[in-house]
């Protein structure tokens, strides 16, 4: 572990330019990382079935698309520049100094992780084994992006590439607030507003797999934090008691 860990902190740190906006990008994705990793493993402990090792692996690397998108592109979204998973999978197949310290029988497993972590929709033909490490990441990450922006956006340091460059404004889009309502998730070309970015995180928390990311949520009162970032209106207190019910 201690050799994955040296290796993924190596190879980002490979990306720092010297440049003090740039590189608050790439920290913030180290950060990120890290702080997924944990999670990942966290949740791997709590439920069955599952090597918490494999997990935290799986877990570190996921993003490990972000750092070349973000050299290449200075953007951090897929729409306008690369999916960071495809990414993700292509540059982990030619880093052999992160790729070589992984079991070669957990390689594929991995690779999947990575591939697929941001995709819409779980792909079917996964292995049962591979969907379920799947599942696992994609509840870490979700976690820590919904607590990252709403610290974000309480200290003020919400910034327009973080946001995908949506304008900041309490604004939000009707047909959002309708989807979350009748229980849809919300696809990232959906957004208009940044506030229907805080939104779209809204409609993540009905889309947890394990019971104790849905946990983890609740103890870090993610849902309420949130909720707070959001408009005072009854549209959004319809929105939020029906998205909040489904997991209580």
């Amino acid at each position: 572990m201690k050799e994955i860990q040296k290796a993924f902190k190596e190879f980002t740190n490979s990306y720092y330019i010297q440049n003090e906006e740039y590189d608050i990008n790439i920290k913030l994705k180290f950060d990120h990382s890290q702080r997924v990793a944990i999670l990942g493993e966290n949740i791997a402990r709590s439920e069955s079935g599952f090597d918490s090792n494999t997990a935290y692996i799986a877990s570190l690397l996921h993003d490990v698309g972000r750092f070349e998108q973000y050299r290449i592109y200075k953007s951090f979204n897929d729409s306008v520049s690369d999916n960071h998973g495809e990414l993700g999978y292509r540059t982990l197949l030619s880093e052999h100094r992160l790729l070589d310290l992984i079991p070669e029988s957990m390689q594929e497993l991995v690779l999947a992780c990575v591939r697929y972590h941001n995709a819409f929709e779980v792909p079917e033909e996964l292995s049962d084994e591979t969907k379920r490490y799947l599942h696992l990441v994609r509840d870490a990450d979700k976690i820590d992006i919904i607590g990252l922006f709403i610290n974000l956006i309480v200290e003020d340091e919400l910034t327009e590439c973080l946001v995908h460059k949506l304008p900041i404004t309490d604004r939000y889009t009707d047909a959002v607030a309708e989807k979350l309502i009748n229980g849809e998730m919300i696809r990232s070309g959906e957004l208009q507003t940044a506030t229907d970015l805080k939104l779209m995180l809204l409609s993540w928390f009905n889309d947890f797999e394990y019971q104790k990311g849905i946990e983890i949520l609740k103890e870090m009162k993610l849902p309420e934090r949130l909720r707070s970032t959001l408009p005072n209106d009854n549209v959004i207190d319809e929105v939020y008691k029906s998205v909040v019910g489904r997991i209580t």
